[in-house]
């Protein structure tokens, strides 16, 4: 899984938005897709813009017998 993107990015890029700079510019600017844009914009409505914590940024375990 590629790293997440950074806190003042994702804040950054929704306040583009609210600016009324459209999206696909928006998405060109800040290197980023337009799913990804699309979730930070859903997840300011819910509350944080906060990446998830915990996920795992490894190579999967193998199983060895």
């Amino acid at each position: 899984m590629p790293k997440a993107y950074s806190q003042a990015l994702r804040e950054k890029a929704v306040a583009a938005v609210d600016r009324g700079v459209p999206k696909s510019e928006v998405i060109t600017m800040f290197n980023s897709s337009r799913d990804s844009l699309d979730r930070w914009l859903q997840q300011r409505q819910t509350g944080s813009l906060a990446a998830a914590q915990g996920c795992q940024q490894g190579p999967s375990h193998c199983i060895v017998d």
